[in-house]
């Protein structure tokens, strides 16, 4: 929908912008002989300027709105539109309408010079023409203030594009190579701002920043730059609750309405809930609370505002006396963020305290995560990445739009509250991956294990997401989290052996990437390969087909080229073979399913294949390329 209103916009701009200039090339010369110079010249001029500028805005504006989400562009675009209205306003008050006034007034003159009924005017203009023009210059002044307000209100930001690296390895390694090759990519693609990304493959590290923390800046992300890590504070929470259960304080099983503060009551409906069903979002509450949900949580974000702040315990007992369940506890699963954020208020309330207080007694101090919290103080502020919900970019520009932090309260703060840095969220990482000893091993290990089973290709641990990877044979464990300005991933094998986590300050989903990068860790560091006994990987070793008949032209490194083999094998008898097995799919089992088709031909290959391209002068190169999901996705957009 909101594509559709800027595809409108940008329609309506460059149609306006197509008639003014066409309207002043058909008036021709007007210097010359049937068309004598006017004092209106130079108004023409700026029509026809002013026509090439709202044409150009419109095709902007309607190629915006095919190839990004231009949402939360839309109040500066129109605060733009009001602010160039209103100078335009101005300008033509002053410099088009003063001439005219006096042309009409000497017009005036001179008809009453030879008229017996009109007395001369003298070239005094009269009331009744002075009035438009004190209306229009009002009214445009008020058009460029809220046209600047708007502006203003939208923190619209613009700087240089940020290079992927910032920050080179002390040491050049195979991780290093893999993680820096995949965020640049991941660059390529989207307009990221700055980025921290952990990965340990096998027990070796490393941690990388990239991008910058602000817009327009040039200083670095860094190991010590903070980042909102939003619904990974989940996990958190989940380890909260693994420990009570371990040591016997606490039972999954346990409803939740014995554990609600001297007072509180429970509706009807949510009498049966317990805290396995808290964790899991089993729970039936919808995903935020009731009284949460209106036109300030809808539009806060989209201005960049926090729709969470002023959320008090009072609203979340209120909220919990009235609420309707979607389902019945147990029956089905509904992520909900008023789940989650239930459950650390009610481990916080159990132990007497708040939920940072617990966070940081019981987890965060004893994992030596000094930098992780749910609250600011001076320290966290001076080191935060500035977070943007969205960015588009232009040429080697940057366009940003900000947003304020999100600071959830003590009620919802176990559901996406905490803020880290990549050192802490690297000790995080290695602690449930089994790497280093903490005092609560066991808890660690028992949040991570199902307690409850969604379908055969997932299940829930404590706030943990449990996916089977057929290609991987084993579970990969992983939250992901967003806020107004963030997004971020953390993942792992179930092994131990792999894991991931980035956080970015811009609100563009790194899922894709961090799942990628993992699997390919996984690929690179093991003897696993793309055909498993469950399936066939679903990878690629280019990014994009076309075809010229039966010849593929592929897109391999950013250059499309024939291919005229994989791995010795000629392109002609890979697309026979094809055409009988699958027959008038063939080419998109080519490119989708290429694997497979591979396999079925008898050759399984490996994780790294070598494609033979045709250059320009018509001479074949080998080159070894690695096959990867994120290469297939494309692919298959």
């Amino acid at each position: 929908m909101q594509n559709l209103i800027l595809m409108c916009v940008g329609v309506f701009w460059a149609v306006i912008g197509a008639r003014r200039v066409i309207s002043q090339l058909r008036q021709g010369n007007p210097n010359s002989v049937e068309n004598p110079p006017s004092p209106y010249k130079w108004s023409r001029l700026f029509r026809f300027v002013d026509g090439i500028f709202w044409f150009g805005l419109g095709v902007a504006t309607l190629m915006g709105a095919f190839t990004i989400d231009m949402a939360a562009f839309f109040l500066p675009g129109i605060g733009l539109f009001w602010l160039i209205l209103g100078l335009y306003g101005i300008f033509t008050a002053i410099f088009f309408l003063n001439r005219r006034t006096e042309e009409n007034a000497d017009s005036a003159s001179g008809v009453s010079a030879h008229s017996e009924s009109s007395p001369p005017t003298k070239g005094k203009p009269n009331l009744r023409q002075s009035r438009p023009r004190a209306v229009v210059i009002s009214s445009s002044f008020l058009l460029v203030l809220v046209g600047y307000l708007s502006l203003w209100f939208s923190e619209l930001q613009v700087g240089a594009k940020p290079i992927a690296v910032s920050q080179p390895p002390e040491t050049e390694s195979q991780l290093a190579e893999i993680v820096t090759q995949t965020v640049e990519r991941e660059f390529d693609r989207n307009a990221h701002v700055g980025m921290i990304v952990g990965a340990v493959a096998d027990g070796e590290e490393i941690l990388l920043g990239f991008g910058n923390r602000r817009v327009g800046e040039s200083e670095p992300v860094d190991a010590d730059t903070v980042f909102e890590i939003g619904s990974i504070s989940k996990t958190f929470t989940g380890i909260l609750l693994a420990k009570r259960v371990e040591n016997g304080d606490l039972n999954l099983d346990d409803p939740i309405v014995d554990l609600l503060p001297e007072g509180w009551k429970l509706s009807k409906a949510a009498q049966g809930i317990t805290l396995r069903h808290l964790t899991t979002h089993t729970s039936g509450l919808p995903r935020l609370p009731p009284n949460l949900l209106g036109l300030t949580t809808v539009f806060k974000p989209l201005f960049g505002g926090d729709p969470y702040r002023h959320y008090t315990e009072e609203n979340l007992r209120e909220a919990l006396e009235t609420v309707e369940l979607d389902f019945a506890p147990g029956t089905d699963r509904t992520y909900s963020n008023f789940a989650v954020g239930l459950l650390g208020f009610l481990l916080a309330t159990h132990n007497g305290t708040d939920y940072e207080t617990l966070l940081q007694t019981e987890l965060c101090g004893p994992l030596g995560m000094e930098r992780t919290a749910s609250i600011n103080d001076d320290w966290h502020l001076d080191h935060f990445a500035e977070g943007y919900r969205t960015t588009a970019k232009a040429g080697s520009m940057l366009l940003a739009m900000g947003s304020d932090q999100w600071l959830l309260p003590n009620p919802l703060a176990g559901a996406g509250g905490i803020r880290s840095t990549g050192t802490d969220m690297m000790k995080f990482l290695k602690a449930n991956m089994g790497l280093i000893s903490t005092p609560f091993d066991a808890a660690i290990e028992l949040s991570h294990e199902e307690i409850y089973k969604e379908n055969d290709f997932r299940s829930m641990g404590m706030n943990w997401i449990r996916d089977f990877e057929d290609d991987l044979s084993q579970n990969i464990l992983w939250h992901n989290g967003g806020t107004g300005g963030f997004k971020t991933f953390l993942g792992f094998t179930e092994d131990c052996r792999f894991g991931v986590f980035a956080l970015s300050n811009v609100s563009i989903s790194v899922d894709g990437m961090g799942d990628s990068l993992l699997k390919e860790l996984v690929r690179e560091y093991s003897d696993l390969g793309p055909v498993a006994e469950d399936g066939y990987a679903k990878v690629a070793p280019y990014s994009g087909v076309s075809w010229k008949g039966d010849q593929p032209i592929v897109l391999v490194n950013g250059r499309w080229s024939p291919l005229v083999s994989i791995d010795g094998l000629p392109i002609d008898r890979i697309m026979e073979f094809a055409h009988e097995e699958f027959g008038d799919k063939a080419h998109k089992r080519f490119g989708e399913d290429l694997v497979e088709l591979l396999s079925k031909m008898g050759h399984d290959p490996d994780w790294m294949v070598t494609l033979g391209l045709e250059t320009e002068e018509g001479q074949i190169q080998e080159f070894e390329v690695a096959m990867t999901e994120e290469k297939r996705a494309l692919v298959r957009e």
